[in-house]
């Protein structure tokens, strides 16, 4: 089962057609290590065209993702010798393109030093990230606004703190 902001994720077909995939982080609840990725939603394949046809075919289907655990060596050793009930699966962010779910994956490993941090089954950081896109560059914007709308917040409410309830 994967978690999302602590509850289930149990997305329907059309939630799903929404993004193209997650950045996750797997914990192991005996050692409390973990793990962190990201998986697609979707996977293509490209089919020889149809007689008489010159264009290839391009099929989109679910990926395993309700069943990964990962591309960690060690860690799909742990879930094949011990089971899933040893492991925790959050989806730390839903993306709707590539490009976004390379960078906050990079971005979310870089944050966590997990290659520097013995707590982290990750061995090593690998990314491709491509100029953003519009709707990427878009995406980033509303978040960092998001970002400042919530320093203020925490800002009004220390200074609510400070005025006496009297005046």
């Amino acid at each position: 089962m994967w978690l999302y902001e602590g509850k289930e994720f149990t997305p329907t077909q059309e939630e799903l057609q929404s993004w193209v995939g997650f950045v996750y982080c797997i914990t192991d609840l005996i050692n409390e290590k973990k793990y962190v990725g990201k998986k697609i939603f979707w996977s293509t394949r490209r089919l020889p065209p149809l007689k008489g046809k010159k264009r290839k075919r391009v099929t989109k289907s679910q990926s395993d993702w309700m069943s990964y655990y990962g591309s960690n060596e060690e860690v799909k050793l742990l879930v094949e010798n011990n089971g899933v009930s040893r492991f925790k699966r959050d989806i730390l962010l839903l993306c709707e393109t590539k490009g976004l779910m390379s960078y906050y994956e990079a971005k979310e490993q870089f944050d966590r030093d997990v290659l520097f941090r013995d707590e982290y089954y990750n061995q090593f950081i690998g990314c491709k990230i491509h100029a953003m896109s519009d709707l990427d560059n878009q995406y980033l914007e509303l978040e960092k606004q998001a970002e400042e709308i919530q320093k203020q917040k925490e800002l009004i409410n220390k200074l609510r703190k400070r005025v006496p309830k009297n005046v």
